[in-house]
Formats: C-alpha cells, structure tokens, sequence
C-alpha cells in the first residue's frame, strides 16, 4: 500500500515550491521524429503546447522520445520515485498497479467504442484513485495502444485449435502467458526488439500485437499470416508523480487534468489511423489477412477469459474492482 510521503518533500525532490514555476520531465518509448505518427509523442508534443500556451501557468515541459530515459519499466519506477514527472506506460503499468490488469481479460472490449466509454466513465476514475493510493501515480488520460492480433508463419488462425503447438512470443506478462497456455500454444517471452530475428530464424512461429505494432516492426517480412481476432485491447496510460501534481496549485492542476485528457484523445485518433492505414499496408506487403467470425471468437471468448480471470484471483488486486469492470464490460 503506498504511504504517502510529506508533500515537503516532494516539493524538495520536485525541485519546486508551491505555486511557483514548475519543469516538467515527460517520457516514452515512441519514436520522436514526426509526431503525427507516433502515438506517444504526438500526446506528448499536446501536452506540451497546452501547459506551455497558457504562460501564466509558468509550466515548462521537456520531453524524451525514444527510451530517452529508460524503458517503460524503468520509466514507471521514476515516476513513483518523482524523478521523473510525467510517463506514458501500457501493460507494463499493471506491474506498479494490479487492477489495471483487468483490461487485459481477452475479448473483453468488441469495439473501441465500448472502451472509452467504460474508460471515461466512473471506472475509470475508480481505477484512478485506486493507482494513487497503491502506486504514488496519478493517471491523466486514457489512450490506446490497440486490438492485439496474433500473426504467425504457419497459416491462418480462424479458431483456437489453430494455435495448438503454435510457439508464440508474449510480453514478460503472466495474463499473456495464461492466456497462450489456455489456447494450447507454447508462450514464449521475448523482449521486442529481439522478436524479428526470433521470427526470421524459426525461435518462434508467431506473435501477437496491434496492427501499428506490426508495421512499425517490419514482422510482415517473416509472418506471412494475420489473423483479426482482437483478443485484447491495450489501454495506454499517461502517468503522473501525485506528489508533484499536489505541489502544483489549483489552477495548475486543473490545466495539467485537461491537457491529460486532450492529449490522450489525440493518442486514441492516431492509433485508430495507424490502424487503418496500417492494416492496407500489411495486405501490400503480401499478408494473408483472415477475420475470425462470431461464432470462433466466442470459442476463443470462452477457452481464454477463465484462465485469466483465475490468474486474475490470485493477485492482490482489489477484487471488487475486477468485478466491477467485469460486469460492466458484459453489460454493453
């Protein structure tokens, strides 16, 4: 349970004083370079042009592309610590916050509608204050990183007996490894800037990520199948140290709340045109592409959420919380 440190000293490690002009350190593992493409830094060159148009704020923003300043787990860690202020964090952010995990049941979401209405509403201000109190982190927004769908060299993936056998890079994620397990495939975790060679010389069949994912990875060079299953949806999260976010005064709090949910609204349009356009260019590049049809994704509905949501039992999350987002996600 995070115990909150004297906001004294967080003003000291902020290196600010209340209501005085305060600099902002943002990172992220997206590419910098042309932000229009790059959904971390084009909700990060927003949030910057927000705080830093309204002068009377006095708030200063620098931003790091790129791994700049670690990778995401190392960037979640700064900012509990207030090394850091601001981060943008996806599924790693289940590691400092539990329930956040909950997003990660396969099939919950059949549409991305369907998730920012859940994610804008009382849930997702739930999980907010939730992730204050346990992690020391206040979430500013909702972005997405997208549907998950698994690619692979073999053939197409139209139910789960198709993935029998199948070895299959996951995240360094127990709710991914479930998930593969369930579906009689071997899950094999690999970091992702391994995961091209792992795919061109046969370590793994396949893989599964979003479609942007996949372009800006190149995979199409070794997987010649892509099948669109949606099986996750992967919430992107923009982060920010809450005892640096209390020395702020009110009105700074306020403009930092807004550009937070501005900049992820951003994040959520260059995901969906990442995906679009995305999508024909993997059928240029030769992929076979295949959609699952209803009845085979309520059999993979049916083979992978009980294994997630078990995994999902024997964590400390709060349990209420699970069930909470569980039904509503049910009910749409």
């Amino acid at each position: 349970m995070y115990k909150k440190i004297a906001l004294a000293v967080g003003f000291v490690a902020a290196g600010i004083l209340p209501g005085a002009a305060a600099e902002i350190t943002m990172g992220h593992g997206d590419p910098g370079g042309e932000w229009y493409t790059s959904m971390n830094q084009a909700a990060s060159v927003l949030f910057e042009s927000i705080l830093e148009s309204e002068a009377e704020a006095d708030l200063t923003v620098n931003v790091y592309p790129a791994g700049q300043l670690g990778s995401e787990a190392d960037l979640l860690q700064s900012v509990q610590s207030g090394a850091v202020q601001v981060a943008m964090a996806a599924a790693t952010f289940s590691s400092v916050c539990p329930e956040a995990a909950v997003f990660d049941v396969p099939y919950l979401f059949s549409s991305e509608p369907d998730a920012w209405q859940l994610l804008d509403g009382p849930i997702g201000t739930k999980l907010r204050d939730i992730c204050i109190e346990r992690a020391g982190v206040r979430i500013l927004g909702y972005g997405e990183s997208g549907f998950r769908h698994f690619t692979n060299s073999r053939g197409p993936i139209s139910g789960p007996s198709d993935l029998s056998g199948l070895k299959v890079r996951v995240m360094q994620a127990p709710q991914y490894i479930e998930m593969l397990s369930a579906l009689g495939a071997e899950p094999t975790p690999i970091p992702f800037p391994d995961l091209p060679a792992a795919l061109a010389t046969g370590v793994v069949d396949g893989q599964e990520n979003p479609i942007s994912v996949i372009v800006y990875g190149k995979l199409y060079e070794s997987q010649d199948y892509l099948s669109l299953d949606g099986h996750t949806y992967t919430v992107a999260f923009m982060l920010i140290n809450e005892d640096f976010f209390q020395s702020l005064t009110a009105d700074q709090q306020a403009l930092v709340e807004r550009a937070g949910k501005a900049s992820m609204m951003m994040h959520r349009s260059i995901q969906q045109l990442n995906s679009a356009q995305g999508l024909t260019e993997l059928t240029e590049q030769g992929m076979q592409v295949n959609r699952p049809d209803a009845d085979s994704i309520a059999e993979f509905k049916a083979v992978t959420q009980p294994a997630v949501i078990d995994w999902l039992r024997t964590t400390d999350a709060d349990q209420n919380f699970i069930d909470e987002v569980l039904d509503a996600a049910q009910s749409q």
